[in-house]
């Protein structure tokens, strides 16, 4: 009961924030069509550890962007347009039975290296635990790897 009580006044709090409006706003200032959508995602943490982290993530990115340092993300290929064309990609015995043409997979294999570089330029970062701890999660991208 008191679960349910405390979902209703998050959803009531969103309303009143107009998060929905709000994302929207952000969205637009994103550089690619699956930033926007990840920004139009995003839901407020109720922890006060994650808000923190959040924020700590936020101001140490502000601050590598401010000394000059691009993410050099905008070229990056929209996956998800041949990635879920017409439906998952099929399987058999858990592995995807469909071949990726040459532009898709030159997509694939950019968005894999910019995000292998993007890991060890984060973790290169001492003074950004933030940083470094997001390029731990950028060493690898196991789930569209595996499903590739």
């Amino acid at each position: 009961m008191a679960r349910l009580r405390r979902e209703n006044i998050e959803l009531d709090a969103r309303k009143r924030l107009e998060l929905p409006a709000l994302l929207e706003r952000v969205a637009t200032y994103a550089s690619s069509p699956p930033g926007r959508e990840a920004v139009r995602g995003l839901t407020p943490a109720a922890l006060p550890e994650a808000i923190i982290a959040r924020l700590e993530e936020t101001t140490e990115m502000i601050a590598w962007r401010a000394a000059g340092h691009s993410l050099r993300i905008r070229e990056l290929t929209d996956l998800s347009a041949f990635l879920v064309a017409n439906g998952p990609l099929p399987e058999r015995d858990g592995i995807a039975d469909r071949i990726l043409e040459g532009h898709e997979l030159a997509g694939v294999s950019y968005v894999l290296e910019r995000g292998n570089a993007l890991g060890q330029i984060f973790r290169s970062l001492p003074e950004s635990p933030q940083l470094q701890a997001r390029g731990v999660v950028l060493t690898d991208i196991p789930g569209l790897r595996t499903r590739l």
